[in-house]
């Protein structure tokens, strides 16, 4: 099954999808903000022949992980036309061309001196981080002129990547040569973020969630800063609990040079020899903490084989793993395909913390947005899948 595309025409930098809002910073400065909901609308009606496709793809992505969805789904008189739906959606050249003219779009003054090098949205504000620090701001009023006085600045050292947690009610930085650092959120104190603390102590461009824990990681040297629950005075607390490097993660570690990323429950290590994936058990004690989960040769395929020293970034979502080279980027699908999208890279993002919009993938390109949403992954064993984590 295709994936479907919904092009945007436009300079932009990044973007954010949130609460039904989808949040673009220009590459000039310029924020732009659109009702996601009333533009998928728009579009939606204008092609009638696949109008519920295109809901089900780019607004209202959670719905067939949803066991009665799914029973609904699989009744043979409904099954077919969705699914023809779909196959005719993933053919067609959606691109569409907003401006503040269209009632869902608007185009307000971006609250920061700097354009980011990576944003993220947690409890309804918007965090920016560059090599002037993480500020940020609430996302109500982010673009709106009586809003500077709501800025605020949590670390002054240069920030690579900003990471919130699903379930440690933190975000974690990468923060290069200073490490990695994490803040605990309080909806209490202004900005949300306590003090800042560093839990790792070891270069760190890339930092993701493993649930409690902290992958951090230089793209060819990563660690997991690894933490456990405890009680105390009746209360489930998170305590540190030690940093394991990939070394003794990854049985095939060795002498060849390999990348290694991760989230949730899933580490990937990529080498010339093929790619490594494990399981993290974050639950169960009489389990071990990481576990062999399989392993895919890519000898022959052109499409994952290049030079480790080509990669400029990976992540995970529940569609698959992610693998950003200088002039494409490749998707290990869940259902065992490969995508390859071809072209210099602006950004790209996903969401995997989002609940109705994890299914997509976000390219920027130099004249637009490619909104890319993956729909094979609701027909896929959610225990047994190799590539992206479980939903």
């Amino acid at each position: 099954m295709h994936p479907v595309k919904l092009k945007i025409e436009g300079t932009f930098w990044d973007s954010q999808i949130y609460s039904g809002e989808l949040i673009l910073i220009d590459i000039n400065g310029s924020l732009h903000r659109i009702n996601w909901s009333e533009a998928i609308d728009v579009i939606a009606h204008k092609f009638p022949n696949f109008e519920t496709a295109v809901r089900v793809s780019f607004s209202d992505g959670e719905l067939f992980y949803n066991p009665k969805v799914t029973k609904i789904f699989n009744d043979p008189t409904i099954k077919p036309v969705i699914l023809s739906q779909l196959d005719s959606l993933s053919k067609a050249n959606i691109t569409e061309k907003f401006s503040k003219k269209d009632s869902f779009w608007h185009e307000e003054t971006y609250p920061f001196s700097f354009l980011p090098s990576d944003t993220e949205i947690y409890y309804n504000r918007f965090y920016a981080a560059g090599e002037e620090g993480l500020y940020s701001t609430p996302k109500s009023g982010i673009g709106s002129k009586y809003n500077n006085a709501e800025l605020t600045k949590h670390i002054d050292t240069n920030v690579m990547q900003v990471k919130a947690s699903e379930n440690a009610s933190a975000v974690a930085i990468a923060a290069g040569g200073d490490g990695l650092f994490e803040f605990k959120f309080d909806r209490f104190i202004k900005g949300n973020l306590r003090k800042h603390k560093n839990i790792a102590h070891i270069p760190c461009n890339i930092c993701d969630w493993a649930f409690q824990s902290v992958i951090g990681s230089s793209l060819y040297d990563t660690f997991f800063v690894k933490f456990r629950e405890e009680k105390k005075d009746d209360k489930k607390i998170r305590v540190f609990d030690e940093i394991i490097h990939e070394k003794n993660i990854f049985s095939s570690s060795g002498s060849n040079k390999s990348i290694v990323w991760g989230a949730r429950e899933k580490l990937y290590r990529y080498s010339d020899d093929g790619f490594e994936v494990i399981d993290y058990n974050s639950r169960n004690s009489k389990k071990p903490t990481f576990s062999h989960k399989g392993f895919l040769d890519i000898s022959g395929q052109s499409s994952v084989s290049a030079d480790l020293d080509d990669v400029i970034s990976t992540g995970v979502a529940p569609f698959g793993t992610i693998i950003e080279f200088s002039e494409k980027l490749i998707v290990l699908r869940s259902d065992g395909e490969i995508n390859q999208f071809d072209g210099e890279l602006i950004h790209w993002r996903i969401f995997p913390r989002s609940e109705h919009y994890s299914n997509q993938l976000h390219l920027i390109y130099e004249d637009r947005l490619e909104v890319v949403s993956f729909i094979h992954d609701y027909f896929v064993d959610q225990e047994l899948k190799i590539f992206g984590f479980s939903r």
